[in-house]
């Protein structure tokens, strides 16, 4: 016989579950020995279930692309109470003229709510022939992530923003939002790429119960340009 088919194989001693090839179905688990190999070339959907004994992973939740030239990007509803700590992907950001600078915002709790009062940022970076570019505060509503930024032009296709950027409890209330970066810029003035680093915080709510963040806005001085197409992928940190 080569094939059986029933609607329900049920197990004949109570408690024993079902043995087929090594492998044991009972009381809706699986259990496959050691030594054995659980091979899926499908999707494994763990969207709704409870996941122990993995190390903690990231999970891609969104990617937002911007191929027009516009003021400002808001990121809105991003941060849920679902991660504590977020990673984004700035893929090809420009402004649309030389020589400005990219900041971000953090919203309160959301872009379209307001923002953030005050952030303490820093930023900087040395080219490839030593010139350098650095800026901090400690008291605005916005952080610089890129200075001294350079248009996407036939001359300097090499000008874009390339960061990875790491949001620290942006969410919850018990500790302040920090983020720090790390990748590419330009320096328009030397016309060469920079290696550039960085961070904000949450200044305002140092003394006092931390904000609540669900969104930020990306904006630059002349606006982001849409030309080539900027990328944006957020992903969020699974809790093992």
């Amino acid at each position: 016989m080569s094939e059986v088919k029933v609607d329900t194989i049920s197990e004949r001693t109570a408690a024993n579950g079902i043995v087929v090839d090594g492998v044991t179905i009972k009381d809706s688990g699986l259990t496959i020995p050691s030594g054995g190999t659980l091979d899926v070339n499908g999707t494994i959907d763990l969207s709704g279930a409870t996941q122990t004994g993995i190390d903690s992973t990231w999970k891609h939740l969104s990617t937002t692309s911007n191929a027009s030239d516009v003021t400002q990007i808001d990121f809105e509803d991003v941060f849920t109470s679902d991660y504590n700590v977020y990673k984004m992907y700035m893929v090809n950001v420009h402004q649309q003229s030389t020589g400005g600078n990219i900041e971000l915002r953090l919203g309160e709790p959301n872009p379209s709510d307001g923002f953030v009062p005050s952030l303490g940022f820093n930023i900087g970076g040395y080219s490839i022939q030593g010139t350098r570019r650095g800026e901090a505060s400690y008291n605005t509503e916005y952080a610089r992530i890129g200075i001294n930024t350079a248009v996407e032009n036939s001359s300097q296709w090499y000008g874009g923003m390339f960061l990875e950027m790491t949001f620290w409890h942006p969410y919850g209330t018990d500790q302040l939002t920090r983020a720090s970066f790390i990748g590419f810029g330009y320096d328009n003035d030397a016309n060469l790429q920079m290696p550039v680093t960085g961070g904000f915080y949450d200044r305002t709510h140092q003394a006092i119960t931390p904000a609540s963040c669900t969104g930020f806005r990306l904006s630059g001085g002349s606006g982001i340009q849409g030309t080539p197409t900027t990328k944006f992928h957020l992903y969020g940190l699974e809790q093992s």
